[in-house]
């Protein structure tokens, strides 16, 4: 699990996006376009992924191969609460976490 130190709204439309700082000084970038949640690696100087290590489809129901499909995670209505149920991510005590995320 990954501890965050600092995160901050990147891109207040869509798609969603905010870049979380570790507390061993990496950069992460928490996407969130059309049901789809990536969590990835920047690269140095904040440019490019170099990592995708979380990928979820936030719906209630999707289709895979036409039949249906449920990743578990529609139930959670923040994308913090979903990343902490994946164990991806966490948030320790003091960390200024948006209303929105």
């Amino acid at each position: 699990m990954i501890n965050i130190a600092s995160l901050r709204r990147t891109c207040p439309a869509l798609p969603s996006q905010w870049e979380a700082e570790t507390d061993d000084g990496r950069t992460v970038l928490i996407h969130y376009k059309r049901t789809i949640l990536t969590v990835s690696y920047l690269g140095p100087d904040r440019r490019g992924r170099v990592e995708d290590f979380f990928r979820a489809t936030l719906t209630a129901a999707d289709f895979v191969d036409g039949e249906p499909y449920d990743d578990g995670f529609a139930e959670f209505p923040t994308i913090k609460s979903v990343l902490v149920k994946a164990g991806v991510l966490s948030f320790p005590e003091g960390v200024d976490i948006p209303d929105d995320f």
